[in-house]
């Protein structure tokens, strides 16, 4: 399918997949469906989108992180440690 082709333009992309859906499977995506994720398309092979709190790391596991907040992040005017900050974040995910 066009939706799944990264080399298309992304308006087409999500025309094609907004055909594919229904409206029941399009207000699945749109909702949590327990703590900490939202619903999945299995009919097309779109799997579940899992969340994570924030701003202040990722709380998913038992022993996050703490993290500052994004605006004391941007405060240091530090690409690097703004780079850190997210390879960080990424890893506990």
């Amino acid at each position: 399918p066009i939706w799944k082709q990264a080399d298309q333009p992304l308006e087409k992309r999500v025309e094609s997949i907004l055909k594919e859906l229904t409206l029941t499977e399009k207000a699945e995506l749109c909702y949590g469906r327990s703590w900490m994720e939202a619903g999945e398309v299995k009919r097309l092979g779109i799997s579940k989108i899992m969340l994570a709190d924030g701003p202040q790391g990722i709380t998913r596991h038992t022993e996050p992180s703490a993290l500052p907040v994004g605006i004391n992040l941007s405060c240091t005017w530090n690409p690097q440690s703004a780079y850190e900050y997210g390879r960080l974040l990424a890893e506990e995910m």
